[in-house]
């Protein structure tokens, strides 16, 4: 059997590889029986390991995707969330994106 430390290691291996998910992983720590507290600090690196996972654009190249017509604004939106924009900010960018042109 792993030991705790080991089976956190492999679950974030996993978790970076996309062969399970967040969920499934903390799943797996509760099945092992892990202390709330080290399921947490667990979550937490698993979390980081699926946003290491996930490559994104940058704030500007999905403004102008978004401007060209490439993505529509809910995915521009998941996108600024993807980045850490949350309320009100991220709405607030959406609007200003979206937002027809004055002359």
């Amino acid at each position: 059997m792993l030991e705790r430390k080991e089976l956190v290691a492999l679950l974030e291996d996993q978790v970076q590889l996309g062969v399970r998910s967040v969920d499934e992983a903390t799943q797996a720590l509760f099945d092992a029986a892990l202390s709330e507290g080290e399921v947490t600090a667990a979550v937490i690196r698993l979390q980081r390991a699926a946003q290491r996972a996930v490559k994104l654009p940058p704030q500007g190249k999905m403004e102008a995707m978004l401007k060209k017509g490439v993505i529509d604004a809910g995915t521009f939106r998941a996108g600024l969330f993807s980045l850490g924009f949350r309320e009100p900010w991220l709405s607030r960018l959406v609007q200003l994106e979206t937002a027809p042109e004055l002359a």
